[in-house]
């Protein structure tokens, strides 16, 4: 099997702090330009048609793995667009389904994840079996299975309407879809997991390297 490449290679420690404030710093970019959204726009059908736009404007740019794959995307696209969807994606999505869906918070990150690469690449019957699935509710009793299975369902719900207010899905009669918006945000956020894995790893390296007191 061929060895992935880095997104990021690392040689420092020194480095890799440097590269973690890129991170932030454009993190917070966004996170100020969401903030602009709220002060300019009172309304909230305009605030909502301004945050749809700014999201599908990052989302539109270069993943990490797209610029790792293409280093001359560079001369043409400002680097670090995934961690401003990611910011967005937190500040839009998350945190209006956590504010509805309270008893999922700290799963709400994967649980999108995996609804939007279902969307994409459909394996399940339904999104609420694929959320049953990963929790392994069926080796838990009935009553509490169904229990489990209900609000599941009403998570699904909550995600795709807030998702559908923000461009990413389509609501259809039977099932949900993916906007072309909603496939960049899949790839941003999968290319962020991706970075946090090799950033957590290059840390790791670093500690371990360090002369033992």
């Amino acid at each position: 099997m061929k060895k992935r490449n880095l997104l990021i290679p690392v040689k420092s420690a020194d480095e890799l702090q440097k590269i973690l404030f890129i991170q932030r710093s454009c993190t917070l970019v966004a996170k100020n330009e969401m903030l602009a959204l709220v002060i300019r726009n009172r309304d909230p059908e305009k605030y909502i048609l301004a945050a749809k736009k700014l999201l599908a404007k990052y989302a539109s740019y270069p993943t990490l793995t797209e610029f790792a794959a293409d280093p001359k995307l560079t001369n043409v696209y400002k680097w670090g667009a995934t961690f401003g969807v990611t910011a967005l994606v937190g500040g839009l999505i998350l945190q209006e389904v956590g504010a509805l869906q309270p008893e999922f918070v700290p799963v709400l990150l994967r649980a999108f994840l995996l609804l939007l690469k279902e969307l994409d690449q459909p394996e399940h019957k339904s999104l609420v079996e694929l959320l049953i699935g990963e929790l392994k509710v069926e080796h838990i009793s009935t009553w509490q299975a169904e229990r489990i299975r209900l609000a599941l369902a009403g998570l699904v719900e909550t995600f795709v309407a807030v998702s559908a207010q923000f461009g990413l899905m389509t609501q259809g009669k039977e099932k949900a879809a993916l906007t072309p918006t909603g496939k960049r945000v899949l790839m941003h956020l999968a290319s962020a997991a991706r970075f946090i894995d090799e950033m957590n790893k290059a840390h790791e390296k670093f500690q371990s390297k360090k002369p033992k007191p």
